[in-house]
């Protein structure tokens, strides 16, 4: 549901309380009995406070009757007369409110589009939260909790049954309930926790309670069968019973109505067994067992509070841990809420992932943004020689005669039909009369708004010509130079442990993040003897992310065999996909050099356009491993020439780059480059 018909249900739900209200009013004071002064200022500031409400709302012109009769009411002074001359008048204008009642009902009627929320308020349980229309009011109140925007006084109030979700609520501090709602999905997803848990939690402690206070509820039911003549003349054992199975340390004092009880029987001469006896034994009896329930049931609601008061106290510490989460996911995967979205966020702030993925994220996200190097290089993959052709649409401005017709000046002419207008020099008298209907009147001014107005049409017209201006759009092609997608091969095995492998991790956590904010694809290949392969193209539907803190906080160990992820990485390159593709190895290339088949390879796609690049951790590489590479660049993060190089080959690189795509982009003899055009390479 828009936020529009959120606010609308809410503004409806609170005039018809205040309408309900009115009507129990105007309800008691048919009996004039109860025309009291208290009853007719009550009515008064009722109705008053009926439209200084409904008239900020979006239903204001259904209450329009109340305006007046509310400034009668506001300048009025002589309360004495109020039954003989206002009542009266009152009353009639109240039942023109309540014919709109109907439309209210409709729109408060409504349910949540958040599916929590909505299966909340169809299915909560009864006894617990009340009807579908008291969980109605309870979910708008709660929304209302986070609105930064309104006063306490315009919030929508908390009904009856509600005491759980409304005490949770009022247990968040002020800072975090304005953060919450700030951050409007977050706000959602704090509501549906704390309706869901107010659910769950109800049920548990109506299950524990009932288990604790089973065996006492059976002793006092049973009570209830055996009369007062029975129970004093076995009351040792019905205490020795009780005792056994009360959940109070304090006893229950049975012994005090006995001693009660044979002070007004001795009174009595005659029999013990005779009916006045009995009649006193069974007044005590009920007076005990009376005691006893009340007893029971405040012991009882004493306990079910308790319970509530700690799981409330745990759930409001999970919550607030919960947000914190939230913040440090929000910060730490800025790039990838687009497409994760706050909901999945939020779900991530739960067990295990957090214990799992905060901390790994939030060190790499560090990591890398205090190595400006690696970010350079990151955001330099990827934009390579493609150009393409696209279609852009233009808008341009033109001016165009028209004409239109009206009625000669002081002339009718001859009337030859009908048709809709809002000219009310034309409207036919029904549709005037309308004005005389209040239930219809604002049909006529909608029918007005919309030039709906049944008119006469007469022949005698002029025309009368006017300029006006007009936007067109036309298609005109533009060449770009698109940034594609990237296919990274990182080296797991155990050579590539400390500093080299916190590089590899660092420069694979900036290509993700980049990857994910610009919209491009990106496959990561992990490789030590064997190859583990992730696509981080949608973070959401294939749990990437869980998949990448994996990664992240894997240890690197075991042999080094490149073939295979190498020839993965071919094989996606003849993917829809990964078919123009960058590609990036990560290693310290101590490892033997390649075979000959993945060579003639790899040499076969860079005559295609795509560039593979080396990252060389460290100063031992086989140079054999790395002499099919397009570009090997040589980083250290820990030797400051090294990392000049370093710079000084990627601007070499992007300058290459830059020079290639201009090549690429300039127009042929005949016509432009196709997107189909082979990269020219250096």
């Amino acid at each position: 549901m828009a936020r529009d018909s959120i606010q609308r249900r809410k503004e409806a739900e609170k005039l018809l309380s205040k309408i309900e209200k009115l009507e129990d009013l105007f309800e008691s004071a048919k009996v004039s009995d109860n025309r009291t002064e208290e009853l007719s200022n009550s009515i008064q500031l009722n109705y008053i406070q009926l439209w200084e409400y409904a008239k900020d709302t979006l239903f204001k012109s259904i209450f329009l009757n109340a305006k007046d009769t509310r400034n009668t009411i506001a300048h009025k002074t002589d309360s004495d007369n109020f039954w003989e001359d206002t009542f009266a008048k009152l009353e009639s204008d109240f039942k023109k409110i309540l014919s709109k009642k109907t439309e209210l009902e409709k729109f408060a009627e409504k349910f949540s589009e958040n599916k929590s929320k909505q299966r909340f308020e169809k299915y909560a349980d009864k006894e617990q939260f009340g009807d579908q229309r008291n969980r109605k009011k309870i979910v708008n109140a709660l929304d209302d909790v986070f609105k930064n925007d309104l006063s306490e006084d315009e919030k929508s109030e908390f009904p009856p049954s509600s005491e759980i979700i409304s005490q949770t609520a009022d247990n968040i501090s002020a800072d975090l309930k304005e953060y919450i709602g700030n951050h409007d999905k977050l706000s959602e997803n704090v509501q549906t926790d704390i309706l869901d848990w107010s659910e769950k939690v109800l049920t548990e402690i109506d299950i524990t309670t009932n288990a604790h206070f089973e065996e006492e509820q059976k002793y006092i039911q049973n009570l209830r069968g055996i009369g007062g003549f029975d129970f004093f003349e076995n009351l040792e054992e019905h205490e020795r019973e009780y005792k056994k199975i009360a959940t109070s340390d304090k006893n229950f004092d049975m012994q005090h109505y006995q001693k009660m009880l044979q002070a007004d029987v001795s009174k009595i001469m005659g029999k013990q067994k005779n009916a006045e006896t009995i009649k006193y034994k069974d007044a005590y009896f009920q007076a005990l067992l009376k005691s006893l329930i009340e007893n029971f049931n405040e012991r009882k609601a004493e306990f079910e509070q308790k319970l509530i008061d700690e799981k409330r106290k745990q759930f409001l510490k999970e919550l607030y841990e919960k947000i914190e989460n939230f913040k440090r996911l929000e910060e730490v995967l800025q790039p990838f809420i687009d497409d994760l979205g706050h909901g999945y966020l939020w779900d991530l702030s739960n067990a295990p992932f957090r214990n799992l993925g905060f901390d790994i994220l939030a060190k790499y996200a560090s990591l890398l943004k205090n190595d400006k190097a690696l970010q350079e290089f990151s955001e330099l993959l990827g934009k390579q020689s493609i150009t393409s052709k696209n279609i852009e649409k233009k808008i341009i401005e033109e001016t165009v005669i028209k004409s239109s017709y009206h009625p000669k000046p002081a002339q009718s002419g001859n009337l030859v039909g009908f048709e809709y207008s809002d000219d009310i020099s034309r409207v036919l008298p029904s549709e005037i009369s309308l004005l005389n209907v209040p239930e219809l009147e604002n049909l006529f001014y909608l029918r007005f708004a919309e030039k709906q107005l049944l008119s006469y049409k007469y022949s005698q017209m002029q025309a009368m010509q006017y300029s006006e201006k007009q936007q067109r759009k036309i298609n005109t092609s533009k060449e770009e130079n698109q940034t594609g997608p990237i296919i990274i091969c990182v080296d797991t095995s155990g050579s590539m442990q400390g500093t080299p492998e916190q590089t590899a991790k660092i420069a694979t956590f900036a290509l993700a993040k980049i990857a994910i904010k610009e919209h491009r694809k990106c496959f990561l290949i992990s490789f030590s003897t064997g190859i583990e392969t992730l696509d981080m193209s949608d973070f959401k539907k294939s749990n990437a992310l869980e998949t990448l803190v994996n990664f992240l906080n894997k240890s690197f160990n075991g042999g080094t065999d490149a073939t295979p992820a190498l020839a993965e990485c071919l094989r996606q390159l003849k993917t829809e996909n990964y078919k123009n593709a960058d590609v990036l190895m990560i290693s310290d290339f101590v490892m033997s050099s390649l075979p000959q088949n993945i060579k003639d390879s790899i040499k076969s796609e860079q005559e295609n356009g795509t560039y593979f690049y080396s990252l060389v951790i460290g100063n031992s590489a086989n140079n054999q491993a790395i002499e099919c590479f397009d570009e090997n660049i040589i980083y250290n993060p820990y030797n400051e020439s090294s990392r000049k190089e370093f710079y000084k080959k990627i601007r070499q690189i992007a300058t290459k780059k830059k020079v290639s795509n201009q090549r690429n982009s300039s127009p042929t003899p005949h016509n432009l480059q196709s997107s189909a055009t082979k990269t020219t390479r250096d």
